[in-house]
């Protein structure tokens, strides 16, 4: 939930664990004025909060990511078509 991932990020960034720059491009503003950073799951779990897992990242670079907005599954499951029963597919 994203109320869990700010405070997440937040603690991280109070801890001193991350800094509020973009871990791939290295921007941290833009037009002269902060980004705010995305929290970022490497392997696409939003549960797996370990560290090693977890990237600061700007909304750019985030959206290229391979697993932005559940893409690879973790967010939402995709459902697979129905597959046609023998009979429907001779009646048709």
């Amino acid at each position: 939930d994203q109320t869990n991932r700010t405070h997440l990020k937040n603690r991280l960034l109070k801890a001193g664990l991350k800094k509020n720059r973009c871990e791939r491009c290295g921007i941290s503003e833009w037009l002269g004025r902060p980004l705010n950073m995305q929290l970022h799951h490497i392997n696409g779990d939003g549960k797996d909060n370990r560290l090693g897992n977890l990237e600061l990242l700007c909304g750019n670079c985030h959206s290229q990511t391979p697993n932005y907005g559940g893409r690879n599954g973790h967010r939402r499951k995709r459902r697979e078509p129905a597959a046609k029963s023998p009979e429907a597919t001779a009646a048709a």
